[in-house]
């Protein structure tokens, strides 16, 4: 609710902002018409403007509707809503060709905590980037903590969808994320 409230708010100034843009280019391209001139390095200006105003409303709607992608239908990690009870007891790896074929980690758990990555995470967290896994030390701080983590996300992370998945795969992804954030070079 909290993140409602302040991607709505968000969405408002994004509105005003679209709404000024739009006026811009209306007047640019009156006053382009009616001078009949050549200019066309200064059509790039409102074109910029335009996909820079078109990104910040993408922005706003993919944050309003998370953790779905289809609300009450898919996640944004690609999993049907009416897959997680299954798929919590029988486990995600088994139907991951996908993620298995793209796998680089030898070590058994820590492989199976790349796929689990790969299908769950990836979608929302890159390594490094915007919104990177190794930039979250505070809440990967060891196994032990980064496991009960996954357990309780939703109280404080309610954006995110829910860990789907048997409890070996979870302590698999736990030992995962700690090696990507605390060993890794």
């Amino acid at each position: 609710a909290l993140m409602t409230l302040k991607y709505s708010n968000y969405a408002y100034l994004s509105k005003i902002f679209f709404f000024v843009i739009v006026l811009f280019l209306i007047v640019s391209g009156i006053i382009l018409v009616l001078k009949k001139k050549d200019y066309r390095f200064i059509a790039f200006v409102p074109l910029i403007l335009l996909i820079f105003a078109v990104g910040q409303f993408e922005r706003v709607r993919e944050f309003l509707r998370k953790p779905y992608t289809i609300h009450k239908y898919l996640y944004s990690n690609g999993i049907r809503e009416s897959e997680a009870p299954f798929l919590n007891q029988s486990g995600v790896l088994k139907y991951a060709g996908w993620a298995k074929r793209s796998a680089k980690e030898t070590d058994p758990v820590l492989r199976k905590g790349e796929l689990l990555f790969k299908l769950e995470c990836a979608n929302c967290h890159t390594y490094n980037g915007v919104n990177g896994i190794t930039k979250k030390k505070r809440i990967i701080q060891d196994v032990e903590l980064t496991d009960n983590f996954l357990r309780t996300y939703k109280r404080s992370h309610p954006y995110m969808p829910p860990f789907i998945g048997t409890e070996e795969e979870r302590q698999a992804l736990a030992v995962y994320l700690d090696h990507l954030v605390n060993k890794s070079p």
